[in-house]
């Protein structure tokens, strides 16, 4: 604790670093990364935002010195509270609310770095809550979409390649079975993605 006032910048922020690791989430441990947040280097601003977050103590406190934080001078600070922000478990409403409304301001920043980290708090703390008017999808459920994707039957449509290749030497040339043969390349490409196997 004393060496968050040492004279040397990457002693402090060592030390801030060294906190969030050891995980002790004491009032007096919170309450010097919380003091840290006011330091003059921004290294250590950032160390004492990530290490708050690393703690995981949602407490009016530490909310309060994240979001003030999310203004902060310097670009990687803001992104480091953003993050930080993003892994508490907010649980009261209006704490979590008044928390989304900053972080929303902060996807308009002119930094892509804060915006980065500001979409990934918000997302990380939407995670399974209901919105009212929106369907949600978790986010696992939306890489999952995503893997399903990337695995599109590929051996269904080079059977329906060879087939129409087939079809064409033997001289069905028609319109009609041109169509028939977009549809259904269409429909082995969009089944698996509309209606995924449980």
């Amino acid at each position: 604790m004393a060496a968050l006032q040492d004279k040397e910048v990457w002693v402090r922020r060592a030390a801030a670093e060294s906190l969030g690791r050891l995980g002790v989430a004491s009032e007096t441990v919170i309450s010097a990364l919380v003091a840290a947040l006011q330091n003059e280097e921004y290294w250590v601003r950032s160390a004492a935002a990530e290490s708050l977050g690393s703690l995981g103590v949602a407490s009016e406190t530490v909310l309060s010195a994240l979001v003030a934080t999310l203004q902060d001078k310097d670009f990687l600070v803001q992104g480091a509270a953003a993050e930080s922000l993003g892994q508490l478990k907010i649980k009261d409403k209006t704490q979590l609310q008044r928390v989304l409304i900053a972080l929303n301001r902060c996807l308009h920043d002119s930094n892509s770095w804060v915006q980065h980290n500001a979409l990934g708090a918000i997302r990380e703390l939407l995670e399974g809550r209901q919105i009212p008017g929106y369907r949600w999808r978790s986010v696992a459920d939306r890489q999952n979409k995503l893997l399903q994707f990337n695995a599109l039957p590929f051996k269904k449509l080079l059977l329906i390649a060879l087939v129409s290749v087939f079809l064409l030497i033997l001289g069905a040339t028609s319109w009609f079975f041109g169509v028939i043969v977009v549809i259904a390349m269409v429909v082995a490409i969009l089944y698996p993605i509309l209606f995924p196997s449980k």
